[in-house]
């Protein structure tokens, strides 16, 4: 037989800390939020991508990130090709500016020895 105490779960043996007693947001909210902070960002550091993804987070319904998921992911990728192209484009810049250096010291000691040359024969 049963006992009363064995009836129903009186919830004695689970801990008051994991016990959501109330909510500050609503789940529709949580969407407006994701948009003003990506907004604000966005104007902060001036850049149209996190604009564009703010506008995609407002569009979405709620409960579909999917699509703006899957344009984080893109905007990483992206950013991410452009840090190796600039990576490679500053590689290129420092080899450039150490060969025209070479050449500019190569330049200026030659000019002095035909300096010193011309000096000598005169």
């Amino acid at each position: 037989e049963v006992g009363a105490s064995d009836a129903y779960d009186t919830g004695r043996d689970i801990s008051p800390a994991f016990v959501q007693i109330g909510s500050a947001s609503s789940a529709a909210e949580a969407p407006m939020r994701a948009y003003n902070a990506l907004k604000a960002q966005a104007k902060a550091v001036h850049s149209l991508r996190l604009a564009a993804l703010a506008i995609r987070v407002r569009e979405a319904k709620v409960g579909h990130f999917d699509k703006v998921i899957a344009a984080i992911d893109e905007m990483i990728a992206t950013l991410k090709a452009e840090d190796l192209a600039d990576i490679a484009k500053r590689d290129q810049c420092k080899d450039e500016y150490l060969k025209i250096e070479s050449t500019s010291k190569d330049l200026t000691w030659k000019i002095k020895n035909n300096v010193a040359k011309i000096d000598k024969l005169t």
